[in-house]
């Protein structure tokens, strides 16, 4: 089971990365932050690139699929880094449990993978955990805490990422399957780049230099730290992905929310309703064990 082993590792890291960016985040433009973010994971990418060269598998389809993920990746951190900055922990982070139920539907049209009884009851479960997550906002009726997930950005930036990822997911085991993942894991941050330099270039062309060296000054050190754990996140992941389907690896992944709730009690102090959230949590996390049975 050395999937699993790989896939808790990647969840608690996936918590830890959390929290620290939670920090991290606080006082910095979140768009810069994401960007910087993978000019650092690049940069730590490139000596692996040069020693690893001969190694790796490049063609059409595996350039076209990077720069599809990469596109991905891009949208999704830097609604994740908004969502960071403006909620808190224990209301936006467990929406990302829906992503292994997008990566069932999207293989299930992708792959033909139907989703068993147990999936079903997952769903529902899932459904609850999100109704849950909002419960306190219900006194405009049952159907107000669903309308929150619109109402309030930053849990509307995670429901967006969580689909996101969701057809991230297969597409990252598609690359893997069609290459290696060693091509998967060290070249898409590169394709990331690229496509961030120009957004940025496009949305703050005179003041793009002035906002990253800025960004860059006050939160060098927690760029580093963001970055390693990044790669605590993602050499997991993928070489878990090489072991198993992607809807187990995702949904042990997603598991880590749990611990991001728990941190942000202690850490953030984010005490109001916390043992509502915890319990929604918990709920969303059973009926994502459940879809991968």
């Amino acid at each position: 089971m050395l999937w699993l082993i790989l896939g808790i590792i990647c969840g608690l890291a996936f918590a830890i990365s959390h929290i620290v960016t939670k920090k991290v985040v606080r006082d910095v433009d979140p768009i810069y932050l994401a960007y910087l973010k993978y000019v650092y994971v690049s940069l730590l990418s490139l000596p692996f690139i040069i020693i690893l060269w001969d190694k790796f598998v490049i063609n059409l389809n595996i350039i076209i699929s990077l720069f599809v993920m990469s596109l991905i990746v891009t949208i999704a951190q830097a609604l994740t880094m908004k969502g960071f900055k403006h909620g808190d922990i224990s209301k936006t982070t467990p929406l990302l449990a829906l992503t292994p139920l997008i990566t069932l539907i999207i293989a299930l049209v992708w792959l033909g993978e139907l989703p068993s009884l147990f999936g079903i009851v997952g769903v529902v479960l899932m459904v609850i955990g999100v109704y849950l997550l909002n419960v306190e906002k219900n006194n405009l009726g049952f159907l107000a805490p669903f309308k929150a997930l619109y109402d309030f950005k930053p849990s509307r930036y995670f429901l967006i990422v969580a689909i996101i990822y969701g057809f991230g997911s297969v597409l990252n085991k598609f690359i893997i399957n069609n290459s290696n993942v060693i091509t998967q894991l060290f070249f898409y941050p590169f394709f990331v780049i690229f496509i961030y330099t120009l957004f940025l270039l496009f949305k703050d062309k005179k003041r793009f230099i002035i906002n990253t060296k800025k960004v860059f000054l006050s939160s060098c050190k927690g760029l580093l730290l963001i970055a390693l754990i990044q790669f605590a996140v993602i050499v997991p992941q993928f070489f878990a992905l090489e072991l198993t389907y992607t809807a187990f690896v995702i949904a042990i992944k997603r598991a880590g929310i749990i611990f991001s709730v728990i941190m942000a009690y202690f850490i953030f102090k984010e005490k109001h309703n916390f043992w509502s959230n915890l319990l929604a949590t918990i709920i969303l996390i059973i009926g994502v064990v459940l879809i991968t049975l």
